[in-house]
């Protein structure tokens, strides 16, 4: 059953060097002060068990498409509600304010 939280958004990735590098440059991230202005870093990371998924959702899933055999891992990190990428670069101040507004 698929999880919906508005405050979180998570990412199913290959159990490998660049996940576990992208989580271990996050938790560097996150002792920044203000580290949410300008980073979005992976929370939590955990592995998941694909077995426990249905079928009919690994197949649907390209991440996964014909890797059954590896391991993965789902990483958390927070959600940052419509915030186009180039209005976010170009207008740094107002978003500022909206990333504290939506982490309340």
């Amino acid at each position: 059953k698929p999880l919906i939280n508005k405050k979180y958004a998570t990412k199913l990735q290959q159990d490998n060097f660049a996940a576990h590098n992208e989580y271990e440059i996050g938790m560097i991230i996150k002792k920044i002060p203000l580290f949410s202005y300008n980073f979005v870093p992976i929370m939590q990371m955990c592995n998941i068990n694909l077995a426990e998924i249905s079928k009919r959702e690994i197949e649907q899933c390209k991440a996964v498409e014909n890797k059954t055999d590896k391991k993965f891992v789902v990483m958390k990190m927070n959600y940052i509600d419509k915030m186009d990428f180039y209005n976010f670069l170009t207008n740094k101040s107002e978003n500022k304010k909206q990333i504290e507004e939506k982490k309340n």
